[in-house]
């Protein structure tokens, strides 16, 4: 019957401890650094979570926590598989920090339309699959793009990339289902990679809708 919980001394929440808590509406936790498998699984009236100093966010931690909106971790590095899967209340994520996005992390969030993920330099399988309100997407430092990352992801027609290196297009399958895969968004890439970008596995299969960055305008 639980509906707030806050501590300032838990490190780390175990696996499971509060999955199908269907009342707890609000998670404060400034001292957390990982929270466990399906740690809130299913916790469906979950609204907001703070994680301030939270690193890692497990498999399944927050699976269907419908309606979350605010999820503050700042610190997290990494999001694993299914780690905030089918939250489908999520408008917004910033994870400054984060290097790597697992399998299905994010997949079926459907009202998520602002992901701000700067270091991020891996996207797993369906990382974003099914996001249905993401438009545009910007990956700074991303270097591997899994296959069917983006899959169903029906209003997405922008993808920027900024690396230095081109970025590894695992199956061009990674856009399917998205106005992308039908000829009709852009992917941009710095200047001097346009090039290769167009002759690139995968990549080619795009080579007509491939930008330089000099011409993106929001």
């Amino acid at each position: 019957n639980i509906q707030e919980f806050e501590d300032e001394n838990i490190i780390n929440i175990k696996q499971y401890l509060f999955s199908s808590c269907y009342k707890l509406t609000k998670v404060n936790l400034p001292k957390c650094v990982n929270v466990g498998h399906n740690a809130f699984h299913s916790c469906f009236a979950l609204s907001n979570v703070n994680l301030p100093e939270c690193t890692n966010v497990g498999d399944g931690a927050f699976v269907q926590c419908e309606k979350l909106k605010q999820f503050n971790a700042p610190k997290v590095t990494q999001i694993e598989d299914d780690g905030l899967r089918r939250c489908t209340s999520l408008l917004s994520v910033e994870l400054p920090e984060c290097i790597t996005v697992s399998h299905h992390a994010f997949e079926n969030c459907t009202a998520l339309s602002n992901v701000n993920i700067p270091k991020c330099i891996k996207l797993g399988e369906w990382a974003f699959g099914s996001c249905e309100s993401l438009e545009s997407i910007e990956l700074p430092e991303c270097i591997i793009i899994s296959s069917r990352a983006f899959e169903n992801c029906t209003a997405l027609t922008v993808v920027i990339l900024r690396s230095p290196t081109v970025c590894r297009l695992r199956d061009s399958d990674a856009f399917l289902g998205t106005p992308i895969k039908s000829g009709n968004g852009y992917i941009y890439v710095p200047d001097e990679l346009i090039k290769q970008y167009k002759t690139a596995t995968n990549w080619s299969v795009f080579a007509n809708q491939i930008k330089p960055l000099s011409e993106y305008t929001e």
